[in-house]
């Protein structure tokens, strides 16, 4: 929702992204230690188009810029190779599938084998060896909460997944997302710009009210005139005589962008990008 509907956010995200992956990352193939040119053009003719996306939209590069905005916003990616046929007509016989964390089936908890409580167990979808080694992971068929509906989900080898976060702690399962640090912040920024913007609109609202002696009041103000329900920028009212006004001075707009770019300055350091990243503000540099 952050992501969606803060434009900081947004920008966050695709700063992040972008420098991880840049145009792409590229590879070489080798065979006994030499670059194999012939093993490279068949690589390249099946990663340098949409052959090798299970979904049939992106290129190696596009994949990896998904996988890299799924990692900062939803802590994790995964990157499932899934099998195909030889009748497909692909250049080589598998595709990659990236799914979301969510993927993931949370509820896979604990020995999986009620005769062997010491043998593999799941923690959060993952499967472990008791050694501790990764085994599989237990993926939903569509999205938990998708327009598709799931069967349950079903265990996959870890040999044809990739779970890609950043681990901050020892024996870390998950990823987290990485503006955890920086949402309550970002929030309160966000409601801070509202109550600013309502302040300029309270302060534009500076109207004039004449007040007229009985002998010069002009027809039009008569004693059924209901008064001023509301204020508008700009306003001009007659008043009958006797009446008068008062009301309290429009408040002040001062301070907004030494309070902005202290909040910026603290969500950057939250999402360990430099402030004029997050900004584009410059204003500071020589």
């Amino acid at each position: 929702d952050l992501v969606r509907n803060n434009p900081w956010a947004q920008r966050a995200l695709h700063a992040w992204a972008n420098n991880l992956v840049g145009t792409g990352i590229t590879f070489q193939v080798y065979r006994n230690g030499k670059v194999d040119e012939k093993l490279n053009q068949l690589a390249r003719s099946f990663f340098d188009t949409t052959k090798c996306d299970a979904n049939g939209m992106l290129d190696l590069y596009g994949l990896q810029l998904q996988a890299a905005k799924s990692i900062v916003e939803g802590g994790a990616v995964i990157a499932r190779r899934r099998w195909r046929r030889a009748s497909d007509g692909l250049p080589v016989p598998f595709q990659i599938q990236l799914l979301e964390p969510d993927y993931l089936d949370a509820g896979k908890n604990g020995a999986l084998s009620a005769k062997n409580a010491s043998g593999p167990y799941a923690i959060n979808g993952i499967e472990f060896s008791p050694l501790g080694k990764r085994e599989a992971y237990w993926l939903y068929s569509g999205h938990p909460g998708g327009m598709r509906a799931s069967n349950g989900s079903t265990r996959v080898a870890a040999s044809d997944v990739i779970h890609c976060y950043r681990a901050d702690r020892i024996e870390q399962e998950h990823g987290a997302t990485w503006f955890a640090p920086v949402i309550a912040k970002l929030n309160d920024f966000a409601d801070y710009d509202d109550a600013q913007l309502m302040r300029q609109k309270i302060a534009a609202c500076f109207s004039v009210f004449k007040i007229s002696d009985e002998d010069a009041l002009d027809s039009s103000v008569s004693d059924s005139d209901p008064g001023i329900e509301e204020l508008e920028p700009g306003l001009i009212h007659d008043l009958k005589a006797g009446q008068d006004i008062k009301f309290a001075s429009p408040p002040g707009v001062d301070g907004f962008g030494d309070y902005s770019r202290v909040s910026m300055q603290a969500v950057s350091t939250g999402l360990n990008l430099p402030y004029f990243v997050l900004t584009g503000d410059l204003s500071a540099f020589n």
